[in-house]
């Protein structure tokens, strides 16, 4: 399986939008998936923010895509000088963009591993033809990345936790305790 998302990394000879399509679903599923998993664990909702709408969305698909592609390329540019390892150095990458998420709230710092590995690998991978279209290229995916995490974040109120109650209406203790509430207003 990881062949063959490598694979389809490895091809930049598509036109830049099928490409960006695939690495973007190839940078957010896993994650996605991850949080379904997790999410119910999650007891606060740490990944809240508190800031305007407008603000934010233009920071979370503009901004961040933008500036941390940039320090992306500073950080595997200085990585390179250890090793010229496409694999190992998106590895790294992910693992520092992941520490330094994790510095705002640990749980996101996990949720982005994935993601600045994938980012790492397309950016190094364009970049054998064109820094520019690297650039671009790594920036747009990142902000595909970035929309559904944006819907969540601003769009969402903060105490809805779609896992947990798609959890409880599916399981007998949700229903048990609806009965009971429900003897009790009777």
């Amino acid at each position: 399986m990881i062949k063959r998302l490598i694979q389809i990394l490895e091809d930049t000879e598509p036109p830049k939008w099928i490409y960006i399509i695939k690495a973007s679903v190839i940078s957010f599923f896993p994650p996605f998936f991850f949080f379904l998993f997790f999410q119910p664990f999650i007891t606060e909702p740490e990944l809240q923010v508190d800031i305007s709408v407008s603000l934010g969305l233009l920071n979370f698909l503009l901004i961040s895509p933008l500036v941390e592609t940039f320090a992306m390329w500073l950080l595997l540019w200085a990585l390179s000088v250890f090793t010229e390892k496409t694999y190992l150095l998106s590895v790294i990458s992910g693992v520092a963009w992941g520490f330094i998420h994790g510095l705002t709230s640990p749980i996101w710092g996990l949720f982005v591993f994935w993601p600045f590995i994938i980012f790492s690998f397309c950016f190094l991978e364009l970049k054998k033809k064109s820094v520019k279209d690297a650039i671009i290229v790594t920036s747009i995916v990142h902000t595909c990345h970035n929309i559904f995490p944006s819907i969540c974040l601003f769009a969402v109120p903060k105490d809805f936790f779609l896992q947990q109650r798609i959890a409880r209406i599916f399981t007998n203790r949700y229903r048990d305790r609806y009965r009971y509430r429900n003897r009790e207003s009777e």
